[in-house]
Protein backbone atom coordinates (compact mmCIF):
# COMPACT_ATOMS: atom_id res chain seq x y z
CA UNK A 1 0.00 0.00 0.00
CA UNK A 2 3.00 2.34 1.01
CA UNK A 3 4.81 1.69 -2.37
CA UNK A 4 1.23 2.28 -4.27
CA UNK A 5 0.81 5.78 -2.52
CA UNK A 6 4.39 6.92 -3.21
CA UNK A 7 4.68 5.96 -6.74
CA UNK A 8 0.93 8.25 -6.96
CA UNK A 9 2.88 11.12 -5.23
CA UNK A 10 5.98 11.07 -7.32
CA UNK A 11 3.80 10.13 -10.73
CA UNK A 12 1.82 13.56 -9.79
CA UNK A 13 4.88 15.45 -8.82
CA UNK A 14 6.95 14.20 -11.71
CA UNK A 15 4.63 13.31 -14.65
CA UNK A 16 5.25 10.11 -14.91
CA UNK A 17 3.74 7.36 -17.03
CA UNK A 18 2.27 3.95 -15.92
CA UNK A 19 5.96 2.89 -16.29
CA UNK A 20 7.77 5.28 -14.44
CA UNK A 21 9.59 7.29 -17.05
CA UNK A 22 8.98 11.01 -17.66
CA UNK A 23 6.21 12.22 -19.85
CA UNK A 24 7.15 13.69 -23.29
CA UNK A 25 4.68 15.62 -25.02
CA UNK A 26 3.92 18.70 -26.19
CA UNK A 27 3.21 21.94 -24.41
CA UNK A 28 -0.38 22.75 -25.51
CA UNK A 29 -2.29 26.40 -24.68
CA UNK A 30 -5.99 27.03 -24.82
CA UNK A 31 -6.06 30.49 -24.93
CA UNK A 32 -9.95 30.44 -24.86
CA UNK A 33 -10.30 28.57 -21.14
CA UNK A 34 -7.20 31.07 -19.82
CA UNK A 35 -8.50 33.80 -17.68
CA UNK A 36 -5.18 35.46 -17.06
CA UNK A 37 -4.43 34.94 -13.46
CA UNK A 38 -0.92 34.35 -13.99
CA UNK A 39 -0.42 31.73 -11.99
CA UNK A 40 0.89 29.12 -14.42
CA UNK A 41 3.91 31.88 -15.89
CA UNK A 42 4.62 32.00 -11.95
CA UNK A 43 5.28 28.40 -11.19
CA UNK A 44 7.04 27.52 -14.47
CA UNK A 45 10.60 26.93 -13.40
CA UNK A 46 12.15 27.39 -17.07
CA UNK A 47 10.13 30.81 -17.55
CA UNK A 48 8.57 29.72 -20.53
CA UNK A 49 5.02 30.92 -20.50
CA UNK A 50 4.25 35.01 -20.40
CA UNK A 51 1.00 37.01 -20.40
CA UNK A 52 -0.06 38.80 -23.59
CA UNK A 53 -3.26 40.98 -23.97
CA UNK A 54 -4.17 39.15 -20.70
CA UNK A 55 -3.77 35.60 -21.99
CA UNK A 56 -0.96 33.20 -22.11
CA UNK A 57 1.25 32.13 -24.35
CA UNK A 58 4.57 30.34 -25.08
CA UNK A 59 8.09 32.91 -24.58
CA UNK A 60 10.49 30.03 -24.85
CA UNK A 61 9.37 26.34 -25.84
CA UNK A 62 12.81 25.71 -26.04
CA UNK A 63 13.54 25.80 -22.25
CA UNK A 64 10.20 23.49 -21.33
CA UNK A 65 11.36 20.87 -19.60
CA UNK A 66 7.81 19.43 -19.72
CA UNK A 67 7.63 19.40 -15.48
CA UNK A 68 4.31 20.19 -16.00
CA UNK A 69 3.74 22.51 -13.42
CA UNK A 70 1.77 24.58 -15.54
CA UNK A 71 -0.78 22.64 -16.03
CA UNK A 72 -1.10 21.42 -12.32
CA UNK A 73 -1.61 24.66 -11.21
CA UNK A 74 -3.81 25.97 -13.69
CA UNK A 75 -7.47 26.46 -12.46
CA UNK A 76 -8.90 26.86 -16.09
CA UNK A 77 -7.02 23.62 -17.34
CA UNK A 78 -5.96 26.25 -19.68
CA UNK A 79 -2.32 24.63 -20.08
CA UNK A 80 -1.81 21.25 -20.29
CA UNK A 81 1.29 19.01 -21.86
CA UNK A 82 -0.14 16.27 -23.95
CA UNK A 83 1.44 13.19 -24.81
CA UNK A 84 3.37 12.74 -28.27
Amino acid sequence: MIKILIFIYFKYIFNLNKEGSILKGKLTIKKEWCKGCNICVEFCPKNVLELKDEKISIKNLEACIQCNMCGKMCPDFAVSIKAD
